[in-house]
């Protein structure tokens, strides 16, 4: 990318979600120094996502929702960049409950069979 930019990007945003991991892409990218930024990590809603067999039996053992499934496993895959306005206090708690899951080891591989 250097060859192409004066300034090299910091943040690339790509789709990323249970159908369209990019493992290979999100280590390029990392391994250029940028952040990446998950597009469309509910994958638009689509392919029945919240209804996925797995995300909600790791849901229903937690006693989470899917979405948060879906934000935990997320955030283990590709730390979030910083925000100084995080938005809504009540998403942003909601949000952080999603760790209250214990280790991600004992279900991320389920999340990705």
């Amino acid at each position: 990318m250097e060859i192409f930019n004066q300034t090299m990007p910091q943040m690339n945003q790509i789709e990323i979600n249970s159908f369209h991991q990019r493992q290979a892409q999100v280590e390029a990218l990392q391994a250029e120094g940028m952040l990446v930024e998950a597009w469309a990590p509910f994958a638009e809603g689509k392919h029945d996502i919240f209804h996925k067999p797995v995300l909600t039996q790791i849901g229903a053992q937690y006693g989470k929702s899917v979405a948060q499934v879906i934000l935990r496993w997320l955030v283990e895959y590709i730390p979030p960049p910083r925000r100084e306005k995080p938005g809504s206090g009540r998403v942003l708690m909601q949000n952080a409950d999603a760790f209250c899951m214990g280790s991600g080891r004992e279900w991320a591989i389920l999340f990705i069979n």
